[in-house]
């Protein structure tokens, strides 16, 4: 009886469908890709330069920026489309004591870096004596001048 109820239990395991699917993407190539992004692909207002470099060296003046795969801050209660789920890379930076992240979609789960890149917004934020306040960016243009004003609360 034992035996019978072990091979059982491995008939369902391999008839049971896996969630658990390789991804149809190189995690590390898509941050990869998202890192070269040119700017001016995601905000028209802004001159080529690949992405990472104007966080840091451009207005923004990023001193800690760190780069992950997020689920675009989705939680979906649909099914999943024939696509896949959309695929974002979230950045998460400080300068002083601001801070805060901004989401890029890239593609699709299921069909890694596909169509144009958009942006799709940024949060920044710094913690007073009693409080943290939250400011939005929806442009990346805007990025630079919220952080800056953040900074100059701060001082």
């Amino acid at each position: 009886m034992r035996t019978y109820l072990s091979l059982s239990f491995v008939a369902l395991m391999f008839a049971a469908p896996c969630r658990s699917e390789t991804p149809a993407y190189d995690a590390a190539k898509v941050i990869a890709y998202a890192k070269t992004i040119d700017v001016a692909q995601l905000d028209p207002l802004l001159q080529s330069q690949p992405l990472e470099a104007w966080l840091r060296l451009g207005p923004s003046h990023i001193e800690q920026l760190r780069w992950r795969i997020s689920s675009c801050d989705l939680k979906p209660d649909y099914p999943e489309p024939p696509d896949g789920y959309p695929l974002c890379v979230d950045f998460v930076y400080q300068r002083g004591r601001v801070a805060g992240w901004g989401i890029v979609n890239v593609g699709t789960t299921r069909k890694g870096i596909v169509g144009p890149p958009r942006f799709k917004g940024a949060v920044v934020s710094t913690r007073t004596s009693d409080e943290t306040r939250y400011e939005n960016a929806e442009k990346l243009s805007e990025l630079p001048r919220v952080i800056s004003r953040l900074l100059a609360e701060t001082r």
